[in-house]
This record gives structure tokens, sequence and C-alpha cells, in this order.
């Protein structure tokens, strides 16, 4: 089996680190001297996890908390811009923080390192410390998911205009499913239009996704495994923030037109999601 390379060899650029800047290192510790002191010695170091409750816990979000969001996306540019990610399992992780900062370069360029790093004939993952990786087999599938289809806030409030997000795991609330939160331009300019079918969302959903030639959502298909509710949105869109691209429902219990779009569903039920 040969070696597929999604996108042309330019893109292995770092990301710029002025794409954040809360602070030199991201988020600031309480020993400030001992955390400066671990970063300076290992600037590059593949382990992300003072970032962890970006990716993979849940409450990190940019609306929950946008001052430590930024403050991590800027640890992780600086990570990378010091040599990070080596190994195929930090490629992966960092693919998946990358998409939940919604920074598709940096997806881009860290799906780039799992490939040439890590990734043999037979697309599995291997290399220091383990001849074969099973995060780096596993996360790298899940960062293109998380590319796709993100669905780890939740959001509280009755309609689209008095939504605020709320920590992952309350109850009695629902949660936000985000469409195409992460699209990288260059998976649309080197295939065009494109489409993904049977991702899982939070609540009990089954999403398929098309999008087109431009990246601009064609429609999504959401099926309702448990007859609970969701919040739809395109994008990045901050929970609570004016603007956003509103979509529509079609078919059984339309909707009008709302940026997040609320879907209250039966079991087994198929909702089609269109830009309005």
């Amino acid at each position: 089996m040969r070696r597929f390379v999604p996108f042309p060899l330019p893109c292995l650029v770092p990301p710029s680190t002025t794409q954040a800047s809360t602070s030199s290192f991201g988020i600031r510790s309480s020993s400030t001297s001992i955390a400066n002191a671990t970063l300076q010695s290992i600037p590059g170091i593949d382990h992300l996890s003072p970032i962890w409750s970006a990716y993979p816990g849940n409450n990190l979000t940019s609306s929950l908390n946008p001052t430590l969001f930024t403050a991590a996306h800027t640890t992780l540019l600086h990570r990378i811009a010091n040599g990070a990610p080596s190994g195929g399992w930090s490629s992966a992780w960092c693919t998946n923080l990358a998409a939940r900062f919604f920074d598709p370069a940096t997806v881009e360029y860290c799906i780039y390192r799992l490939f040439f790093n890590a990734i043999g004939p037979s697309l599995l993952n291997s290399g220091l410390p383990a001849d074969w990786q099973i995060d780096g087999n596993l996360g790298g599938p899940a960062g293109v998911a998380e590319v796709l289809l993100q669905s780890h806030e939740m959001v509280a409030g009755g309609n689209s205009s008095s939504l605020v997000a709320v920590q992952t795991g309350a109850t009695g609330y629902v949660p936000l499913i985000r469409l195409l939160p992460t699209l990288p331009p260059q998976w649309v300019s080197q295939g065009g239009a494109g489409h993904v079918t049977g991702l899982r969302a939070r609540g009990g959903f089954t999403v398929g996704i098309e999008w087109d030639a431009q990246g601009n959502l064609t429609q999504a298909t959401i099926v309702s495994e448990s007859g609970g509710s969701a919040y739809v949105v395109l994008g990045q869109t901050v929970i609570g923030a004016a603007g956003g691209k509103a979509l529509n429902m079609q078919g059984q219990g339309a909707k009008s037109a709302a940026v997040f779009l609320r879907l209250d569903t039966k079991v087994g039920g198929k909702y089609v999601v269109k830009l309005a």
C-alpha cells in the first residue's frame, strides 16, 4: 500500500505563535518560575498535559473561558514552534487540540507530522517509544472527526438569542453540535467537495455532513437514536454571540432559520439541516 499524502509539501511550516499571545507560554502556573524553567529547558516537549482540559477534556472552550482558551492555544503553538510534535501519539493529540482551537493551519501541520513521522506503509502508527502505538492509530482518525464535527459543549437557554454555555456534564442541559468547526482549506482546494457519514455526536445522534468545493455546508443529516434535544451551529461561533450563518431544518419538525438551531427529536427521527 503506498503512502497517502493529502496536502502539498509547502504546508509543512509550523504555525506562527503570533496567532495567540495571552502570555509568553500560554497558561500561567501558580509556580511560574518552575513552569517557565521547564518550558525553557524543553520548549518543544511533546507532552501537552497542561492543556488537557481542552482535549480530551471538555471544559476549556471559547465560550466558557475565552482567556484561558486563548492561552492554551498559545501553549500549543509555542510547543510546535520549538519542534513538537515528534511522535505519532503527540501528532494525534496536537491534531485534536488544533481542531478544538479552531486552527485549521495547525491541523494540517500536525496531520502532516503524523503521516511523515509515524505512519508506515500499512497506515499503522509506529515509532518511539513503541513499535506500535494505539494512541496514534486511534488518535489520528479521532482528530479528523473532531475537525468535521464537535459536540462536547453544553448549552442552557430557551432560544437561540439567550443561550449560555454551561460546564460539560451538567444535568438538565443539551449538547451543542458544531458542523465543520475547523475544516482546513487544503481539504477543499485539493479535492473539491466532500462528505462524511456515520459520525457520532453526544446526546445520541448520528451525523452525516456534505460540503461544496468552497468548503460551504451543503447539508447535514442528523438521526436521533434517543429522542433527545440539541442545538446545531455551523463553524466556530461563540455560544451567545451575534453573527454566524443561519441554518434551517427541512422535512420533519421544520423550524424557522436560526444561527443556533434547536432540534427537539423523536427516536429514529431524521433531520436535514441546510444553510438558510
